[in-house]
């Protein structure tokens, strides 16, 4: 009998997001105990609205928890003009028949952790201001993180500055906090959603699996990341991860990250050679089978 893996999930939806949360309900040895939401791809009231109508339409029952609206510094920087003005590549869904629940995403994180029999897996596809402050606030709940799956950095360029991945760049402060807590963390960078594009031929298929693929099939027709010919779909590596960890070659690296760079900053510097003389913090994925996972990926909707 397949164990089950519990998890909680850290997003900002966002259309490769809202694909991550899909390929999540479809893994039977998953089940994600929290969902919570904050500010990046779009503003957190969007995030959190996407998310709560991505449940509703689905017909999925997880508490949704919103976190925070702002970095730990500075201010957000949205992501419209890859995933459409609302996120979710244009999609209208109808209002969300669920509600947040009453607590905000670090209380309610921290909740489910220290009522968890065993250390937990948390899922991060969003910037880290939400990871961040629950370490800050509740240093104790270390223990109770078996391992954090991060979708960020980058080995070399990046898609929101020059050297600079999305989600770290939008918190930079946060994402440093994080990488200095002495936690298992699975880092899978912006080179890897490229090594593992998907085929845009694939949306029909995808379209006929029925309520989930019809949705997921919509916004990727509004999703503005890729090729002429593939989508770069980040978020969702995770998931492919959590299935199937040995599609990735993961090697021990010091990570280190740009706070206050004048042009680098929120870049992440990786460090697998030793050159800082730093004992490694993370385990990054330098690459990925990309026939396994495409294979995969397409199984998913069959």
């Amino acid at each position: 009998m397949q164990s089950i893996k519990h998890i909680l999930i850290d997003t900002d939806p966002g259309v490769d997001d809202a694909l991550a949360l899909a390929l999540a309900f479809m893994n039977e040895g998953l089940r994600i105990d929290l969902l919570t939401t904050v500010h990046g791809n779009i503003s957190l009231a969007q995030s959190t609205e996407n998310a709560l109508k991505l449940l509703s339409f689905w017909g999925k029952h997880i508490p949704v928890a919103a976190g925070a609206a702002v970095p730990l510094t500075g201010k957000t920087v949205t992501a419209l003009s890859v995933h459409g003005p609302n996120g979710l590549g244009g999609l209208e869904l109808p209002d969300p028949t669920c509600s947040v629940i009453e607590i905000d995403a670090v209380t309610a994180m921290d909740r489910v952790l220290k009522k968890a029999d065993q250390p937990m897996t948390i899922v991060a596809i969003a910037p880290l201001t939400n990871i961040a402050r629950l370490l800050q606030q509740h240093p104790e709940d270390r223990e109770k993180i078996s391992n954090l799956v991060i979708m960020g950095g980058a080995w070399g360029r990046g898609n929101a500055g020059v050297l600079s991945e999305f989600n770290i760049f939008n918190d930079p402060q946060a994402a440093e906090i994080v990488f200095n807590q002495g936690l298992t963390l699975t880092v899978l960078p912006l080179e890897i959603g490229r090594q593992a594009q998907i085929k845009k031929t694939i949306l029909p298929t995808i379209a006929a699996s029925g309520r989930v693929g019809r949705s997921i099939a919509d916004m990727l027709a509004g999703y503005r990341s890729g090729s002429k010919d593939a989508f770069n779909i980040y978020d969702a590596l995770t998931m492919a991860y959590l299935a199937h960890p040995e599609y990735f070659t993961l090697v021990p690296a010091f990570v280190a990250i740009e706070t206050s760079g004048r042009y680098t900053r929120g870049a992440s510097l990786i460090d697998d050679r030793g050159k800082l003389k730093q004992s490694a913090n993370a385990k990054v994925a330098k690459s990925i089978d990309s026939v396994a996972f495409s294979h995969w990926f397409e199984q998913q909707w069959q």
